[in-house]
């Protein structure tokens, strides 16, 4: 399944992701396929996909569990608050967090 889309990559693997288990394709305790069928799926790098699967398991979707896979939580774990994702920073916000860190982070 390619996306076509004009977010990058995997921004757009993340919103199809979340989508498919919000329309309920994988159901509450689904265990998910593997990275490298996920990639092969998306035609993207497992790290892609890796990076897409960490912030849906921040945001309550997915339980990802060393040696066993990824489980499709329940609903009332999902969180919808984008606050912390970097890429909602308003413009400007960015160089300010990075000149932020400049004053805390001594060189």
């Amino acid at each position: 399944m390619r996306i076509i889309s004009k977010k990058p990559l995997s921004a757009a693997i993340l919103s199809n992701l979340e989508q498919r288990i919000e329309g309920e394709e994988w159901k509450p305790g689904h265990k998910l396929p593997s990275l490298s069928s996920l990639a092969g799926e998306y035609g993207a790098g497992v790290s892609t996909i890796r990076e897409a699967l960490r912030i849906l398991e921040n945001r309550g979707y997915l339980l990802i569990e060393q040696g066993r896979g990824m489980f499709v939580r329940s609903p009332s774990h999902w969180r919808r608050d984008d606050s912390m994702d970097i890429g909602n920073l308003q413009e400007g916000s960015l160089a300010s967090l990075l000149e932020f860190r400049e004053l805390l982070e001594p060189e």
